[in-house]
Parts: structure tokens; sequence; C-alpha cells
């Protein structure tokens, strides 16, 4: 790109040319006037002259997208502009007013903080709610009853019962003997060794009334109904109705209300996170050229940037017929003013970064240094003048060197970046004029020393303004609270303050039942990956339950508090203020307060740890389940975070309900099921079961068996 200079001159000339040239058509017109002034009366046609400029004919070596500038989703991916940067100037207009520039006029921008506007983002997990308590009505009646009764209709007892009509009475021989006459022993009694063998008696028998037994026997037919054959009632009906009720039903279980029980929450400031929201409507273009440092060791570019280069005319880009016409007249007037005026200067940019060399230090031909950060991926100007420790910079440094500085000799310049802006690597790459015409080469070293050297070719002599641009990282120096670097010359100063750090706070809870004691063993972690800025912690711990389900208690000397850094774990010993404790009576459940726990730095976390003691007697469902829920909540500053744990002390262990129903003898069977899923010692325990409904009607009831209690 040539100097402003230089292009004003080229401008002045060519305005002086066209002046020439008008003056030199209108001394001629009249001339001609003068020799033809009768004729043009008598002829009297009007003779007009047309003069339409010509526009501007710019060399420019443009790329042109094709097919392979894409990829499949139709992103640019070449690297390169189909346009150049313009700005319409003087030269861009004819005498009249008309545009001669065939360039469309596109502005170099660059976005900045005005550029963007900040919009709130909900970054909460929490959704807003009203809250949830669970009550009895969030918890479905059982499908069987439990009142021991069926469903009846009135019954009547009805049935034939006996009497001593119905039986008829038969005489049964139960001597067991025949009747038999007398019988006198003979010599066929007796065997050969005069052992009596006779089976005869030798009374005999004759049946009497003792050797009979008059035996009842059933004869009548009719139907007894609900009374067995001895008119005892059989009948299991009920002589009164029964129809259920909710109190025929047992509540409990899991919850069938579909909420789970959540503390109410509504979205505060604390819920949302601002972040830089685009909102200007301009195309960010920035100027680039590419070098050797954008391609990789396979030609590859992977710098990411756009090459864009600006275009402003020069003498090339007017008609060649006028360049032609008036090429010496001009060559005459541009020695002229050459001869009466300082040499042109010369205008390149220098992409990039650093190295170590020797030459002349230019820190004092510095005019001027601007200072670009990282916002939302986009670099934007530097408003205030102070950066954040750690921050990446974009560094642009402009500089004029005068003529005499540098000599064939020594075409080399130095200079040493003060502390403060960081390089992780040398850089090295070409310096080019923004024409893209090599200048020379740069080196940027690790330790912040900048050489330049121009090639042989480049003329030192001149006078020449430029600017070097690279990436570094702002760096605090020493113990200090800031550190501000001065870059020389004009350049200013900037100033470096330690990385300030949004608060964040951190919890969670986990909680477990050691049976063997019964004892629930809680751990509570509060953490905070970038400290809490100073602010004291408060800490609450409380459980759920209505008083109504059961008891729970914190066991006083269980309380154990660790605040645990890089260095290793310290306990903390709060003060009597520090604590409250409420151990559960019957209006609230079990609850305490931490207060004012030091503030935690970064990495740092705290754990609290202790125990609570269930009441197993008098806690739970009737079937033996038994769960408690525990929320435990931390604040520091305007950071509010909660975490619960829900505990099973025992599984249900009872089910109860009808397995089969005979309605022709009208009879129920009823299966008790007990089971031990945790394993408890059983022995010793009783269960009991009891029918627990009260006739109706004021009819008393009279059990047929009354209930017995198993003992396991």
């Amino acid at each position: 790109m040539k100097a402003p200079d230089e292009k004003a001159r080229i401008q002045e000339y060519i305005r002086e040319h066209k002046l020439r040239k008008r003056w030199h058509k209108l001394t001629a017109v009249l001339a001609a006037a003068a020799v033809v002034v009768t004729a043009a009366v008598m002829i009297l046609p009007a003779i007009t002259m047309e003069n339409e400029p010509e526009m501007l004919q710019c060399q420019l070596d443009l790329h042109t997208h094709t097919d392979s500038c894409y990829d499949a989703e139709g992103n640019l991916i070449c690297g390169y502009a189909d346009f150049v940067v313009h700005t319409h100037d003087e030269s861009c207009y004819a005498e009249d007013g008309t545009l001669i520039c065939p360039l469309e006029e596109i502005k170099p921008h660059t976005h900045d903080a005005s550029c963007y506007e900040e919009v709130p983002e909900l970054v909460c997990e929490l959704e807003e709610t009203e809250g949830h308590e669970h009550d009895e009505s969030c918890y479905a009646l059982s499908q069987e009853s439990i009142c021991g009764l069926e469903e009846s209709v009135p019954h009547t007892h009805e049935g034939h019962i006996h009497t001593e009509e119905c039986y008829t009475e038969t005489q049964v021989l139960i001597c067991g003997e025949e009747e038999a006459s007398p019988h006198t022993h003979g010599p066929e009694c007796y065997d050969e060794n005069n052992n009596l063998i006779c089976i005869l008696s030798e009374e005999g028998h004759t049946h009497t009334d003792a050797c009979y037994q008059a035996v009842k026997e059933l004869t009548c037919t009719q139907d007894t109904g609900c009374y067995d054959d001895e008119g005892n009632l059989v009948c299991t009906l009920s002589e009164e109705s029964h129809a259920h009720t909710e109190e025929c039903y047992q509540s409990g279980g899991e919850p069938t209300c579909g909420q789970e029980e959540a503390p109410a929450h509504t979205h505060s400031e604390e819920c949302y996170e601002l972040h830089q929201e685009l909102v200007c409507d301009k195309e960010e273009i920035i100027l680039h050229t590419h070098t050797a440092d954008c391609c990789d060791e396979n030609g590859n570019l992977i710098c990411g940037m756009l090459e864009v280069k600006e275009h402003v005319h020069d003498e090339s880009c007017f008609p060649k017929k006028e360049q032609e016409e008036n090429r010496e007249e001009a060559a005459d007037d541009l020695a002229e003013e050459t001869a009466s005026e300082e040499p042109p200067s010369t205008t390149f940019m220098l992409q990039a970064p650093n190295a170590v060399g020797s030459g002349v230090d230019f820190t004092d031909m510095i005019t001027k240094i601007s200072i670009q950060i990282q916002q939302n991926g986009y670099w934007v100007d530097l408003m205030e003048g102070t950066v954040e420790d750690g921050s990446p910079l974009r560094v642009r440094i402009e500089f004029t060197i005068k003529g005499e500085t540098l000599s064939d000799d020594n075409r080399t310049i130095t200079y040493q970046l003060p502390d403060g802006v960081r390089l992780d690597k040398v850089e090295t790459g070409e310096v080019a004029y923004l024409s893209g015409n090599p200048a020379g080469s740069y080196t940027i070293g690790t330790d912040g020393l900048i050489e330049i050297t121009f090639y042989d070719d480049f003329p030192v002599e001149l006078d020449f303004s430029g600017y070097l641009q690279f990436d570094g990282t702002a760096t605090m120096v020493g113990d200090g609270n800031e550190t501000v670097i001065d870059f020389g010359g004009t350049g200013g100063t900037i100033t470096v303050i330690p990385e300030v750090k949004e608060l964040d706070l951190t919890i969670a809870k986990t909680a477990d039942y050691i049976r063997e004691n019964n004892k629930v063993s809680y751990t509570i972690t509060i953490s905070s990956k970038n400290g809490t800025n100073d602010n004291t912690i408060d800490v609450g711990d409380w459980f759920q339950h209505d008083v109504s389900y059961g008891s729970i208690t914190y066991d006083k000397t269980s309380l154990s508090i660790l605040k645990n850094t890089a260095t290793g774990s310290t306990p903390v010993t709060p003060t009597s203020d520090q604590v409250s404790l409420h151990q559960q009576d019957n209006e609230k459940a079990s609850w305490f307060n931490l207060t004012n726990l030091p503030a935690l730095g970064a990495g740092e976390f705290y754990t609290i740890s202790y125990t609570a003691t269930p009441d197993l007697e008098h806690s739970g469902d009737p079937n033996g389940y038994l769960e408690f829920t525990n929320v435990a909540a931390a604040h520091s500053g305007e950071k509010k975070v909660s975490a619960y744990a829900k505990v099973i002390i025992s599984q249900a262990m009872l089910e109860k309900g009808i397995t089969d129903y005979d309605p022709y003898n009208r009879t129920v069977t009823w299966t008790i099921r007990v089971r031990n899923p945790d394993g408890d010692d059983l022995g010793g325990k009783q269960l009991i079961d009891l029918m627990g409904f009260a006739p109706a009607g004021g009819i008393d009831f009279t059990w047929k068996e009354p209930p017995t209690n198993v003992t396991l």
C-alpha cells in the first residue's frame, strides 16, 4: 500500500493534469470559433462535444470461488476472499461527481464491545416449582381390604335341625361270641401229650340282653342348611350386611401423586449468567495476508483466517490512453515534485511475533500501541487499559522509522517487549508490504526481544511507517496487586490485575445406614472451584418427614468438620454461637445450623460428617417399611446450593391378602407373608392377626375361636 503523502501527491497530479487538459481544449475551441464564426452563424447546426468520463481500470488479482472452495455444509474453506477492501475517495469520482470506480465499497470491520449485548442465559438446573411435600392424599389405598370382612348382603340362617324322630334305634350284637350248646371233652379233644386242643366251651353260650347295644341311625333326609347334623350353626355369613369403606383399606407404600418431594424454587439472579450476544449487523472483515506461518508442513492453511487485501487506486488504475498521452508530462511533473520534497514514505504490515538479535532500537519510534482482548471468541478493543492475569492479548505496535536510521550496512531494528507480555514459543515469519510483496523477516523470542531484518532490495534510506501485530499473554510480575506494562515511546501503558474468578459453590450429601448399631452416617461435602471470595459459609441440615411418621435424632457428639486444602486436612471446631441444634419434638423434625464457617479458597472443600439414630419401635409404615429423607443447604455471598439424601432403614416385612374364596361354602382364605429382606433377627417377635371390624347395628360379636399370637 502507498503511504498517505504519496497518495495525496498522485491525486494532486491527476487533478492538475485534468485541469491543464481542460485549458488546452478550451483554447483550441476558441481558436476554431474565431475562424468559423461566420460559417457557424450561417449553418447553425449545433455542435455537441461528448466527453463521457472513462471508468477506472484497476488491475486486481482476485480469487474466484469454485465448488472446491466449500465443504458439504456450504462453508467456505479455501481461505481466500473473492473481494478486496476498498473505501471510495476523490480518485473514485470524475469531475462531475460521477462514480468511475468499478469496485464495491467494502470497509474493514472488527467487532468490539459495542457490537455485543449482554443477554441473560438460564443456567440453573432446577425447575421453577411451588415445592411439594407428601401427605395422605399422595398415597393410593391398597386394593385389598384390611377389615377382614367380605362385602355381603343381609343373611338369615335357615335349615332343619334333627330331633329324636329323625333317628331309628337298632339292637347291635356286641358280645363277640356265638351261641353254642354245652360240650363235654372226649379223647379227641386232647393231643398225644394230653394237651386240650378243642375250642368248644364246656359251658356253651346263649345270647342275653347284655350281648346287645341300642344304636341310633339318622334316617331323616331333610336339608340342614346353615346347621350341621348336631344342630350347630356352621354358616360363616353374617346376618348383618357389610360394604367396604375407606377405613377398610390401608394407604401407604410408594406415593402415587406423580410428584417428588422438593423445596419451592423461583428463579432469581443467581439462576442466570450473562453472555455476550452479537447484535452488530456488520460482517467482520479483517485485513490479513497469508504467510508461511499460516500453513502446515504440507502447505495446508491452518491459520483459520480469510486472506483479505485492501486496494487503493494508483496510476495503474487510470485508463491507458490517458496515461500514454500524458506520460511524459506526468514524468516531468513528478520529477519536479520529487526534487523539491522529501522521499516518499512506504507503509508495510508486519503480522505475528518474536526473536532475539541486534540492531537499531526502535522503542522511541513507536507511535501507537493497540491492545485487543478476547470476548466470546472474538477480538475486541481493550477499552479501559486494564486486563486480568492470564488473558490472551493481541498487540499491535505502530512505528515510524526515519530514512537516516538504517543503511545498507545495518538493515535490522529491534524492540524489547516489557515484562508482563509473555510468548510461549519463538515466532518467525515474513514481513510484507500491504500489497503482498515481501519486505523482510522477523523473529520474536520467548524473552520478548523483537528483531526485524529488511531484505537487501528494501529501500531503507526512505522514511517508512509500519506496524507489528502478534498474540501473547498478559502476565502478573512480582507479588503486587497489579503490574503496569510500559511499552515505551508514545505507546502508553496497560495494567495487569489478578484474575477475578466468579464465586462458585457446590454441595453433595451421602447417607449410609449401619444396621449393626442402628446408626445413619451422613457426610456433607461443600466445595468451591474458584473460591468464595472471602465470603463465609452458612450450612443448614434438616429432616423432612412428618413427626407422626417416626423419629430420628442427631447424635450430638458425632459432628466432625474438616477443611481440606492443597496442603492437607484441618479440623474446624465451631463455637457455641455458630451451632444451633433442635431435636425432634411433637411439632418439628430434627435440624441444625452452622454459621460463619471460614471462606474457601480455590479448589478447597469442607467435609461435614455426623450420625443420627432412628427410633425403630415407633417409626415407619405398619408393614415395617421405614425411610428418612434429609436435606443439606449451604449459603455463601449470593450463592445458595442444596442437596438431599434418602436412606432406607427397613423394607416392608408383612403382606396380607385374600388368596381364595369359596362362594358355595362361603369360606375365605387369607394368606400372610412374612419377609425378612434385611436379614434381621426375628427370634421372639410376635405376629398378631386380628379381624379388625365391629358388627353394625349394635349386635354383639363373639369369636368362635379367639385369636392367638404366634411367637417366631
